[in-house]
């Protein structure tokens, strides 16, 4: 099976080759079905490529489809039609305009998905955004993410996350910040970092030790905590984070924690601001301002906390 190796300038047709090797700048005119492709130059493909090992420590240019078992990008990389890739690597940059079919997906470049993205892993230590749906078994987030929707069986966020919707997750931990302009589903939530949703928090157990803003919060069992420390420790360490988003161009976290309903079966507070919190048993700790408490079990109220209704009535402490 005849090799390909360009040093220069040069093309050739389309066809099956052994190996494809490109250290100059070349261009393919039709599809190309190799047992493995090296872009340590600049080299576009007018058709379809497919090979079982693809490489791009230089410029890769895919017109069509593209289908490799390995596929490593050290360099820059841009697939206009779809990618079939079970081991996929970004070190560099990467775009694809069509559906992106992976396994393990590793970023520590910047990688962006046009369409949808499916996935059992995908480990972001760079910067992922994907215009489409994304579907992985588990997604991790040391950097920076930006998804229009998210359907992961577990969630992991030290990094910073903006999605649009998020649902179906089993599991989420942020010890990073997230933004979500939808709704949040879950079965277990855990926060140590920074949430903020326009919409509805829901999860079977919530447990928020950072802060939080949504519009309603629903669970079986709640518990958030907010930072007790004085407000000048609070102002400096959000000032140093503000120092930090700035020079990563991550958007300003929410720094307190608020919402309008916080409803479940048992519900425990520290530092919080809502409208109405609503539950079975309920634990309003020190600092909160509540407007209502609904409760059909038992009640305990912080002194240096204020509720102005309790089941409708005034309260006074």
């Amino acid at each position: 099976m005849q090799n390909i190796k360009i040093d220069g300038l040069g093309n050739f047709s389309g066809g099956e080759y052994g190996t494809v090797h490109i250290d100059g700048v070349a261009s393919c005119h039709g599809d190309i079905t190799c047992e493995s492709m090296c872009a340590d130059g600049t080299f576009h493909c007018g058709g379809n490529l497919t090979a079982k090992t693809a490489s791009a420590d230089g410029t890769l240019n895919v017109s069509g489809n593209m289908t490799a078992e390995t596929f490593e990008i050290d360099g820059a990389a841009s697939i206009q039609g779809d990618l079939h890739a079970p081991k996929l690597s970004v070190d560099g940059s990467f775009s694809v305009k069509g559906t992106l079919h992976t396994e393990r997906f590793d970023i520590d470049g910047a990688a962006s998905v046009q369409s949808d993205l499916y996935a059992q892993k995908i480990s972001v230590d760079g910067s992922l955004s994907v215009q489409g749906t994304t579907e992985t078994d588990i997604l991790e987030v040391d950097g920076t993410v930006k998804l229009a929707a998210l359907r992961a069986k577990q969630f992991n966020c030290d990094g910073s996350a903006h999605i649009t919707e998020l649902s179906c997750a089993e599991k989420i931990h942020i010890d990073g910040t997230m933004q979500t302009d939808g709704n949040l589903e879950a079965e277990t939530l855990y926060v140590d970092g920074c949430l903020s949703a326009k919409k509805q928090i829901s999860a079977d157990k919530i447990e928020i030790c950072g802060s939080v803003q949504a519009d309603e919060i629903v669970g079986d069992h709640i518990r958030i905590e907010f930072d007790p420390r004085p407000r000048m420790i609070r102002q400096i360490r959000d000032y140093v984070n503000s120092i930090v988003n700035n020079l990563l161009n991550r958007e300003q976290p929410a720094r307190d924690c608020c919402a309008n309903l916080i409803e479940a079966t048992t519900v425990e507070l520290t530092g919080v601001t809502a409208g109405v919190v609503s539950g079975e048993n309920v634990v309003i700790g020190e600092g909160c301002r509540i407007d209502r408490v609904d409760y059909t079990g038992s009640c305990f109220i912080d002194p240096s906390s204020t509720v102005r209704l309790m089941n409708g009535q005034p309260y006074n402490a």
